[in-house]
C-alpha cells in the first residue's frame, strides 16, 4: 500500500490532494479500464464491492454509491441558484455535463480548448486564451452574486 499523500497547498507546478478520499465520500463514479487492444490499463469491469472495500481499507469510510446523484440532485437544477458549470471540450465526458442553464442564476461555460477543471487550476502563461476568458467570466459572475447579496443586506 502506498502511503496517503500529505495535504498540501499546491503551487503552480503541482496539484496534489486527496482525490481518493473525495471519491470515496462524495464522488463515487464507476471507473473501468482499457481493452487488450489499447494502451490503457488492462480491461477490468467496474466492481463497486471491491472499490468500497478499498475505501474502507485506505480511508476508513464506506462510500454511498448514489450519493452524488441523489445528494446533489442530478441535473434537476430548476430551483438551484448561483452555480457555474464549466465544460472543457477536451473532456471525453463533456457531453454529460450541464450544458444548458435551467434558470438565469445558473451559468454554463464551454471552454473549447479546456479539459477537466483547468479553469480552477493555477494560471499558467501557456494557458489558452479561452481558459483565461472563462476565468474572467467566472469572476464577473461571482462578483455579481456578491454585489447582489450586499445590496440585499442594505435594503
Amino acid at each position: 500500500d502506498a502511503p496517503r499523500p500529505a495535504a498540501t497547498t499546491a503551487g503552480p507546478s503541482t496539484c496534489r490532494g486527496d482525490w481518493g478520499y473525495q471519491w470515496c465520500t462524495e464522488m463515487v463514479q464507476p471507473f473501468t479500464a482499457g481493452t487488450p487492444q489499447d494502451m490503457f490499463y488492462p480491461f477490468a469491469p467496474y466492481n463497486y464491492t471491491a472499490s468500497a472495500a478499498d475505501c474502507v481499507k485506505q480511508w476508513g469510510v464506506m462510500p454511498a454509491e448514489a450519493w452524488a446523484r441523489i445528494g446533489l440532485g442530478g441535473k434537476r437544477l430548476e430551483a438551484a441558484s448561483n452555480m457555474i458549470f464549466s465544460n472543457g471540450a477536451y473532456d471525453p465526458w463533456s457531453g454529460g455535463g450541464v450544458l444548458d442553464a435551467p434558470n438565469p442564476s445558473i451559468h454554463t461555460l464551454t471552454i473549447p480548448s479546456g479539459a477537466h477543471h483547468i479553469d480552477l487550476m493555477f494560471s499558467d502563461p501557456e494557458d489558452p486564451a479561452d481558459v483565461g476568458a472563462a476565468r474572467a467570466a467566472e469572476l464577473e459572475i461571482i462578483h455579481g452574486w456578491v454585489a447582489g447579496k450586499a445590496l440585499k443586506k442594505e435594503l
